[in-house]
């Protein structure tokens, strides 16, 4: 059995309402000292093998601790989750904690390139959220930074609505401005058969420079409201 890196104040708050949720599907908090790291939604198990060489329990803001990875070939791969294959008319919201340290684009968590979906950072440090078919694509950017070395809690919804418009941004609780950069998505075929990753897409493309404390998914859009109380649970307000 894998051993843990004790979760206090904000951390331990946080992920206590997390794993009440009915809408939650995955869950991996990430503060495993070592080992494969696991899924704590009971609802699916979808655990995660670590490639690469990430130092564990690295201390983030608020009592969090997680993955430190160094964009070099270190990620988490779930293998082929169908609880997050996810089409372009499913709803869904996914919630992290992360530190970056971006000199080059770097994917948070991805299913797969094309088709598929992928939460990503810019090396200009903006966020992006893709979702890919073979014919068209969603693309949504932040149109502010993130600041390397700050730790943020980020939450992106999508509505399942099949446009760019169903896709929200949130930082420690606040919208976050974007501009849909791509809207030509028209009900295209996002599933796939690609795993899970945290970290990367595909093995090699986009590697994660930075710390992930943990990843949460719902199938749900969660609100401005949750977001709120996420980062206040969290001390990111």
């Amino acid at each position: 059995m894998p051993t843990y890196n004790r979760l206090v104040g904000g951390a331990s708050r946080l992920f206590r309402n997390i794993i009440s949720d009915p809408d939650l599907v995955f869950f991996v908090p990430m503060n495993e000292a070592s080992g494969s790291i696991l899924d704590r939604c009971t609802k699916n198990i979808i655990n995660g093998v670590v490639s690469g060489d990430p130092t564990y329990g690295k201390a983030l803001a608020n009592g969090f601790c997680g993955l430190d990875l160094d964009g070099t070939g270190d990620y988490v791969d779930f293998g082929n989750a169908a609880a997050l294959g996810f089409t372009y008319a499913a709803p869904w919201s996914i919630l992290m904690v992360i530190n970056p340290n971006i000199s080059a684009d770097g994917t948070l968590i991805s299913k797969g390139a094309l088709p598929g979906w992928e939460i990503l950072i810019w090396s200009t440090r903006t966020i992006a959220v893709f979702l890919r078919a073979a014919g068209g694509s969603i693309v949504v950017t932040s149109n502010a930074a993130l600041t390397n070395g700050v730790p943020i809690m980020l939450m992106v919804t999508y509505s399942g609505s099949g446009a760019a418009s169903g896709v929200t941004m949130y930082v420690n609780g606040a919208a976050y401005a974007d501009t849909d950069t791509t809207d030509t998505l028209a009900g295209g075929v996002i599933t796939n058969s690609s795993p899970v990753q945290i970290g990367v897409v595909g093995n090699t493309t986009r590697p994660f420079n930075g710390d992930i404390g943990f990843a949460a998914v719902f199938n749900a859009v969660k609100t401005a409201e949750d977001a709120r109380r996420y980062a206040w649970l969290g001390r990111f307000l």
